[in-house]
């Protein structure tokens, strides 16, 4: 620290992106997105027993710690994330618009607070993305979009989804619940079929068509975020520049 810069010192994730080495790899199976949830889960458990809510939880924001196959998963960008305690209460509309909880969304309407739950949402659009390549919720008008998400409004009708387990599917659909009181905790999540593999689930492998179906997808997905984040770093450096 100086009077006048402070300096962070980070851990280094050198793995990169976790939607990058996927769209590199060409492949992602069910396993894959298996390990990858199941260890956000944990690190999220751990930030909720230390009360910390994230509020921007997305694939964009998953980090890899090294090149390796066996890389260790890391939860990045903190900038939304705050404590929370019995007496506090989470009112601010924050998050980015494919994962945002619906409870977030009616700030202001029919909720007047939020709770940690909206970060497991969040864990549920990141599972239905690693398993199809598509977003839950699509939709180039953004009013339209809020009220998808603040209706549920999606679908497994993508004929990717025949490839995919019927536990893994329950695994999104009780994360993906509009209702926070029926939607999985931390703990049900951690304790869910699909994630302790206690089932004979279907990991099947997909062919070279659906492989490449679903990385267009993703790499789509990825070039989306980037376009995303040079158009706030343009605004950011002209807000500066008078």
């Amino acid at each position: 620290m100086t009077p006048l810069k402070v300096f962070i010192v980070t851990e280094l994730a050198s793995g990169g992106e976790l939607l990058e080495r996927v769209v590199e790899n060409g492949n992602f199976s069910e396993s894959d997105a298996r390990s990858v949830i199941y260890q956000v889960l944990k690190g999220m458990e751990y930030l909720h027993s230390k009360n910390i809510v994230h509020r921007d939880l997305k694939l964009e924001n998953i980090l890899l710690s090294d090149g390796s196959s066996s890389a260790i998963v890391k939860i990045a960008d903190f900038g939304l994330a705050r404590f929370f305690a019995d007496d506090s209460q989470l009112r601010t509309i924050c998050g980015s618009p494919l994962y945002v909880a619906p409870e977030i969304l009616d700030i202001g309407a029919n909720m007047e607070t939020y709770t940690p739950a909206v970060d497991m949402w969040s864990i549920g659009v990141m599972l239905y993305i690693l398993l199809s390549g598509n977003s839950p919720f699509e939709n180039e008008d953004e009013q339209s979009l809020f009220q998808m998400i603040r209706l549920g409004e999606y679908s497994m009708d993508d004929h990717l989804w025949d490839h995919v387990s019927d536990e893994a599917k329950d695994c999104v659909q009780r994360l993906l619940t509009v209702n926070t009181s029926v939607r999985m905790t931390i703990t049900q999540a951690l304790e869910h079929p699909w994630i302790l593999c206690s089932t004979k689930s279907k990991d099947t492998t997909l062919s070279d068509t659906l492989s490449s179906v679903k990385r267009t997808r993703l790499a789509g997905h990825l070039e989306s975020f980037r376009m995303v984040q040079d158009e706030l770093r343009f605004a950011l450096r002209n807000s500066n520049n008078p």
